[in-house]
């Protein structure tokens, strides 16, 4: 099973309906999305800011209360 660190070409393309290195990196800051550029140019998205992570839940306990 091979770990996914960040989005594909076609993914990049489809969350930001636009083909142009330009118009993706504009599409991808006004979403809010984080990208990191790489020192020849190009970009990649890092996936975990799509994951939605459980939030932990919690319970209370009154037992020792009496």
């Amino acid at each position: 099973m091979s770990v996914k660190f960040w989005l594909s070409t076609t993914e990049v393309i489809e969350l930001t309906g636009a083909k142009s290195r330009a118009k993706q990196l504009k599409v991808l800051e006004h979403l809010g999305y984080s990208y990191r550029v790489r020192p020849d140019g190009t970009f990649i998205v890092p996936v975990e800011q799509f994951t939605m992570t459980k939030q932990k839940e919690y319970a209370m306990d009154f037992n020792a209360l009496g």
